[in-house]
């Protein structure tokens, strides 16, 4: 399956003041910002797939608070909006998941308002890396908003900047 490019983008988000960690909490690291970053390498299959590999990490920079998921997105004839998330099962098999994809998108509808959601509909879909370059063109910082939301797992330390898109 050839090669097509690597999309990615991040970004921070700072606070005025340390965030202290909740009285229940047994880590006292206090947060100051949140980076999410996302990387994608994407692949165009003969009969019409396009499988894009990626990973993402929201990360609370000077702590030791990470979060790191990888993944694939699977779409056949360009139904990107569809597309199947699969995630590592055991040896050399993928498993299919609802999670990231689904909470980006939901996102995405929900959180950005009728620009991003009729640019989700209207940017090509030849590639993953044409539509995520559009979608991001588009949709600006909601899509990195997005990105970040459908990461964070609702915990305190990065739903304040991410949200809780409840992944």
């Amino acid at each position: 399956m050839p090669e097509g490019p690597t999309v990615g983008f991040d970004s921070t988000t700072n606070l005025s003041a340390p965030l202290p960690a909740p009285a229940d909490v047994a880590a006292r690291e206090q947060v100051t910002s949140v980076k999410s970053s996302f990387f994608a390498r994407t692949f165009s299959g003969a009969s019409g797939e396009q499988l894009a590999a990626c990973a993402t990490v929201l990360e609370a920079p000077g702590t030791s608070l990470k979060m790191v998921d990888a993944f694939v997105l699977e779409a056949h004839q360009g139904d990107l909006l569809d597309a199947k998330e699969l995630v590592h099962a055991s040896g050399y098999q993928l498993q299919e998941r609802d999670g990231w994809w689904d909470a980006l998108t939901g996102c995405l509808g929900r959180d950005c308002g009728g620009v991003c959601l009729s640019a989700a509909l209207a940017c090509p879909k030849v590639d993953w890396a044409s539509f995520l370059v559009c979608l991001a063109g588009r949709c600006g910082v909601c899509v990195v908003k997005c990105a970040a939301c459908a990461t964070c797992n609702c915990t305190w330390w990065c739903k304040w900047a991410a949200g809780c898109c409840d992944n």
